[in-house]
């Protein structure tokens, strides 16, 4: 996925973020992806939605 801010779609993945910030941890649920700039959770940069199926089901 982009670094870049705002949202896009790659295939079947979309992606959103707020800033340009590095990432450096990510949690998944459900098939979305949130990124985060720090280890403790803490920094939102945005998510990525990786399943795209489990969503629409």
């Amino acid at each position: 996925m982009s670094k870049i801010a705002g949202s896009s779609k790659n295939r079947e993945e979309f992606s959103f973020r707020l800033t340009e910030n590095d990432i450096k941890s990510k949690f998944s649920f459900k098939g979305i992806e949130f990124s985060f700039s720090d280890y403790g959770y803490l920094e939102f940069v945005g998510f990525d939605v990786v399943d795209i199926n489990f969503i629409t089901e």
